[in-house]
């Protein structure tokens, strides 16, 4: 990434984080993306889990699947 979009990128976050502490007095949270990222990762592995077998649900939650 060069320096002007970098620029560009951190000028962008500090009006953003100035506009939604203003709404509701948050802070903006740069470990949002990795937040995003684990539900995806984990959506995307109970899709493929069901793709293969539409049934797992129900024996998700067994003694073997638990340990």
């Amino acid at each position: 990434m060069n320096s002007d979009k970098v620029i560009l990128l951190a000028a962008f976050l500090k009006v953003f984080n100035d506009c939604l502490c203003c709404v509701q007095e948050w802070e903006f949270s740069s470990y949002a993306t990795y937040a995003y990222d684990a539900v995806f990762v984990f959506a995307l592995g109970l899709h493929q889990l069901l793709t293969e077998d539409p049934s797992a649900l129900e024996s998700i939650r067994t003694d073997k699947t638990v340990q």
